[in-house]
């Protein structure tokens, strides 16, 4: 039997004085807390409130027109609001909206150190996640989000780099021959085509050495977003090893894969080979000798 987010949480990382400051929620007639808990949290680091956030909706399902559309429900203190279904008067943009919650997020959460289990089982989940991925600098400094500044290297999104397009010579000769009669071209503009293909790449694969570096890896910059003191190893970069599950993002420890939870609605092993929850792995079988 699965248990909820809800019922496994450890409450140690929820800064209880400062989540007592803010406004009671306020649940109109007809509305409700959801029962289930986190939102907008994936990525986050162990413990974050976005955790433990709970949504309000009416009998429609759809957010009620007034109250509290976002709360947290502290098992002993009570249920407290974190948004409201009217922004305050203060706020005039989604960036100021964002740029407050998050500092909300931010006194609310009781920070582990950085070596602890739960925070190392994380940074290594993020760099099993975003292997291979990296910002460009120059893209971010002009403003573009996540998705259009980022590069993965090597090879580039099926060769595509914000540089320009990896050419595959083989592909590339065999096209021209099907399309543009390249073995009726002279042998100097054959050359002068392979050439050109072979500069393309080269430049573009400089600009992508120079950017795959460990500061400009996604990991890196996620990390750093809440421990600015952190620096990746070569073993995270590669992110050769086996992902440790989800259970660091509310439990207190990891649970052995006869406790385990399970998660969303799935018993352990949530993914039959491993456990997305408790990290679980299947042994790998050797095969028998002939």
């Amino acid at each position: 039997m699965t248990k909820s987010r809800k019922e496994i949480a450890d409450w140690s990382t929820i800064n209880t004085q400062e989540l007592k400051k803010l406004p009671r929620a306020k649940i109109v007639s007809g509305a409700h807390i959801d029962n289930s808990m986190g939102s907008g949290c994936a990525g986050d680091p162990p413990g974050f409130p976005s955790y433990f956030l709970r949504h309000v909706y009416n009998q429609e399902g759809n957010e009620p027109r007034a109250g509290s559309s976002c709360v947290i429900v502290h098992p002993e203190a009570g249920a407290f609001e974190i948004e409201g279904v009217k922004w305050p008067a203060h706020i005039k943009s989604w960036d100021e909206f964002s740029k407050e919650r998050d500092a909300l997020f931010m006194r609310l959460w009781n920070k582990l150190p950085i070596d602890h289990p739960r925070v190392v089982a994380w940074i290594r989940a993020t760099f099993a996640h975003h292997k291979h991925c990296y910002q460009v600098p120059e893209l971010r400094a002009q403003g573009k989000n996540w998705s259009d500044a980022m590069l993965i290297w090597p090879g580039g999104t099926l060769g595509n780099t914000p540089w320009g397009k990896l050419r595959n010579p083989k592909f590339e000769v065999e096209y021209a021959q099907a399309h543009n009669d390249f073995d009726k071209w002279t042998d100097a503009h054959k050359a002068a085509f392979l050439k050109e293909i072979e500069q393309s790449n080269a430049h573009i694969k400089v600009r992508g050495d120079v950017t795959a570096i460990p500061d400009n890896h996604s990991g890196t910059i996620i990390v750093r977003r809440y421990y600015p003191e952190f620096n990746p190893t070569q073993e995270l970069i590669a992110a050769k090893f086996e992902r440790p599950g989800n259970w660091w993002e509310v439990m207190s420890a990891r649970p052995s894969p006869e406790n385990c939870p399970g998660q969303y609605d799935m018993v352990h092993p949530c993914n039959g080979s491993w456990c997305q929850m408790c990290g679980w792995h299947e042994p790998v079988r050797e095969e028998a000798a002939a």
